[in-house]
């Protein structure tokens, strides 16, 4: 029987994100032992400056949600956990991860449970499953194309759950589709594919009102992965989506 996730660290826990996933762990009975970020942040918990500081305090899980940078130190903290047989394991919500980066952070899989999600909404990642029915069955007699909008202040552009509908519509056998996006306000997220015909058109919407979906579905990961086994998981694994 998997334990229970009764102690998580939060990387980038002064940020939006970190003081969402904290609200969103009080809620579920999860105790956040440190937060990983800037010093004198008054959190209502302990704030360390790296992955390797918030060891001391023996959490099961770190969800970070920091920077690609800070992604690959709590990958590499993790891991040196590992071998010194306390493991810990590793939920990354960070966007913006190159190909490089997310090859590094990756590599630790080896040595801890991991998962890395572009996007912890468990609704995107329904979507990315009704996207890829969508395209096996209406074939390529429909163009598809993408458009996602976010908050002005994001830095990456496609964001990265953009970036999985396209895998997951090319991995359904589908061409790979335009993508457009737009940097506006404090949208927290939108993206919607359109399935394109002569006569016709299908949209598959998601649509996120509050950062509390993305902060849910983080702890809701972290919760599913203490005391899996070692490897790389993703959250359809999470939600048991084929």
């Amino acid at each position: 029987m998997t334990p229970l996730l009764t102690r998580l660290a939060l990387s980038g826990a002064a940020g939006r994100m970190g003081r969402m996933i904290a609200a969103s762990a009080k809620n579920a009975g999860v105790a956040v032992v440190c937060g990983i970020d800037r010093a004198g942040d008054d959190l209502g918990f302990p704030v360390v400056a790296t992955p390797a500081d918030a060891l001391v305090h023996a959490p099961d899980v770190i969800i970070d949600f920091s920077s690609p940078a800070g992604a690959i130190a709590s990958a590499e903290a993790c891991a040196r956990s590992a071998a010194a047989g306390k493991p810990v394991a590793l939920v990354v919500g960070t966007t913006g991860l190159g190909p490089g980066e997310r090859a590094r952070v990756a590599e630790h899989a080896r040595a801890i449970p991991l998962l890395i999600a572009p996007n912890t909404s468990i609704g995107v990642n329904v979507l990315y499953r009704l996207l890829a029915e969508a395209t096996r069955l209406l074939g390529p007699a429909f163009d598809v194309a993408i458009v996602e909008g976010h908050h002005k202040h994001k830095k990456d552009r496609p964001s990265g759950t953009a970036l999985a509908m396209v895998a997951a519509i090319e991995a359904a056998g589908g061409n790979k589709p335009d993508v457009a996006a737009f940097r506006g306000g404090e949208v927290v997220g939108e993206h919607t594919a359109y399935f394109l015909a002569e006569s016709e058109r299908i949209e598959i919407t998601h649509r996120a009102s509050s950062r509390s979906v993305f902060a849910d579905g983080a702890v809701r990961a972290a919760r599913w992965l203490a005391g899996k086994p070692a490897g790389l998981y993703e959250m359809k694994d999470v939600l048991g989506i084929a």
